[in-house]
């Protein structure tokens, strides 16, 4: 069969909405034969609010995202729809991802279960998530790894970064203690040595000779 090809639609503010996936030349006889088929979905402002795939012509797995709160609370859920732009309904318990951020946009709470889109993540169906409860700056300093349906047990990190923002050293809970390791290389000098003249290598902690 010869390789298949793509099909793609853009809206009038330039926006990628539906891809098809359509079956090689000469597999079928009349027009390619479709494959699969993407629709992504944009809100009013042209933010990514969801997607649809589909294999077949009589459902699609969509993902919907959508915010509360003033924007600090955002949804996610998966579940079949019948059309590519339909929403999911809000009773329908469905797998869900909720994100809570601070006033800065910093994630500061995630959780990942199966519930309605009205309540709380019930313990009881929340498979995993986490809490960041400090920050160095923009960074997540102390962050809480809780599994709600086997109880209230934490585990806890703390994260040091360099003044790049690489990871430096990382502490656990159980006392372990992981650092990065740094190497160091002089700077090397290709052209005839001044007397007295030094150089610092990058990363040295003490001047160098040429």
């Amino acid at each position: 069969m010869a390789s298949g090809r793509a099909q793609e639609t853009w809206d009038a503010w330039d926006q990628l909405i539906a891809v098809k996936a359509l079956a090689g030349p000469g597999s079928t006889a009349g027009p390619p034969e479709r494959l699969a088929e993407e629709h992504f979905l944009y809100s009013t402002y042209g933010r990514p609010r969801g997607t649809s795939k589909s294999l077949t012509d009589s459902a699609f797995v969509s993902t919907r995202s959508q915010f509360l709160l003033g924007g600090q609370t955002e949804l996610v859920r998966i579940g079949a729809t019948a059309d590519s732009d339909a929403n999911l309904g809000a009773s329908t318990v469905l797998r869900t991802t909720r994100l809570e951020r601070d006033s800065a946009g910093r994630v500061i709470s995630q959780r990942m279960g199966e519930g309605q889109f009205s309540q709380e993540l019930p313990a009881s169906s929340t498979f995993g998530g986490m809490n960041v409860t400090s920050f160095l700056g923009d960074m997540p300093h102390t962050v809480e790894t809780v599994e709600p349906i086997a109880g209230a047990a934490k585990y806890v990190t703390s994260t040091l970064f360099d003044g790049l923002g690489r990871v430096k050293q990382i502490d656990e809970t159980n006392g372990t203690t992981s650092r990065r390791a740094t190497t160091t290389k002089p700077a090397t000098w290709s052209g005839p040595s001044l007397p007295g003249t030094k150089c610092r290598g990058r990363g040295a902690t003490t001047l160098e000779a040429c």
